[in-house]
């Protein structure tokens, strides 16, 4: 009948892997391709813990769900700590999930072509995306309340020349 659980700890967790998302589905074929490929290695292991190997992938997000680049995929990456990933990304919301899940010292982002490294908010598509989120009523309605709750001023600026005008207004 096609159908095909996945058992955790003695109770049926996934009733049919057949009914998954294509998400789901991407998610729990990655994970299980590296446990396949390193059973296949036949070296001899009893956790996750102790799998090894380098594991490349290229645009991780692909079909996935804020949820799932942000929360799913660190946490996969994280429970695998021999394992050398090799990953290519346009999601903003994977590498701040990456950045929550891992220290900064557990990963490394590469600014490609030029192979510089960067930072999480450095990241070409983190600004982009933050720019559209900036223009949306939602943010526009959650500066207006977090401007009336704060007690203090709140001084915007734009610009290098703006700053310098402000300074300068500071010393005068």
């Amino acid at each position: 009948s096609r159908t095909i659980s996945i058992i955790r700890n003695e109770q049926v967790w996934i009733p049919n892997i057949f009914q998954l998302s294509t998400g789901q589905t991407l998610v729990l074929n990655l994970f299980l391709t590296i446990i396949r490929d390193y059973d296949l290695s036949q070296a001899q292991w009893d956790t996750l813990n102790e799998v090894r190997g380098i594991v490349i992938i290229d645009e991780i997000e692909l079909h996935l769900h804020s949820k799932f680049q942000y929360k799913i995929l660190p946490e996969l990456i994280k429970i695998f700590p021999k394992v050398q990933f090799i990953i290519t990304s346009h999601s903003p919301l994977f590498l701040l999930g990456i950045q929550d899940n891992l220290t900064e010292s557990g990963f490394t982002i590469i600014d490609m072509p030029h192979g510089t490294r960067i930072s999480t908010e450095r990241f070409r598509d983190f600004g982009e995306a933050y720019g559209y989120f900036k223009n949306t009523q939602s943010y526009e309605d959650d500066l207006i309340k977090a401007i009336e709750k704060s007690k203090k001023p709140v001084l915007f600026v734009e610009g290098d020349y703006d700053i310098r005008y402000l300074k300068k207004a500071a010393e005068l």
